[in-house]
């Protein structure tokens, strides 16, 4: 149970961090923008990574404690958000690289959010198991196009 502990710590300080690159996106200004967009970067680490944790200590608990005939569905479709949630961390993380054409970028995260809060979605009717998925995509889109609009054309 201690562990689950340190899983709330980091989710709580991936909030902060995500608050502070809110902040910073107020008032853009380049530097502020490249601080908010690292700010951004290091909040979904830690976040997605804490949410990806606490997904496959449960499914490993669900998989010991399952006495059906076939525990290996519950381990395959709970292994499903994880990775998706790994597949969003770095494609949202890369898309904000100023290199990247802004229109390219705009076009390919709103593909990306809004097919991860589809997915989320329907992962969460799957398996109420998997942590505020919705929730997740919307408020991590929501800012990471705040972050990549303010960089400008």
């Amino acid at each position: 149970m201690k562990f689950f502990n340190y899983i709330i710590l980091a989710e709580l300080a991936a909030t902060l961090v995500f608050l502070a690159a809110f902040a910073l996106t107020l008032w853009p200004g380049p530097r502020r923008l490249v601080t908010a967009a690292v700010l951004y970067a290091a909040g979904l680490l830690v976040s997605v990574g804490a949410s990806a944790c606490r997904a496959c200590i449960v499914v490993a608990i669900a998989y010991d404690s399952s006495d059906s005939g076939r525990p290996d569905t519950v381990a395959l479709t709970g292994l499903v958000w994880p990775v998706l949630a790994l597949g969003y961390t770095i494609t949202a993380i890369a898309l904000l690289s100023r290199s990247i054409p802004q229109q390219r970028a705009l076009r390919v995260g709103k593909v990306l959010h809004l097919g991860i809060v589809a997915i989320a979605f329907f992962l969460t009717i799957a398996r109420p198991h998997v942590p505020t998925a919705p929730t997740f995509a919307l408020v991590y889109g929501l800012l990471w196009f705040r972050i990549r609009e303010g960089y400008g054309p």
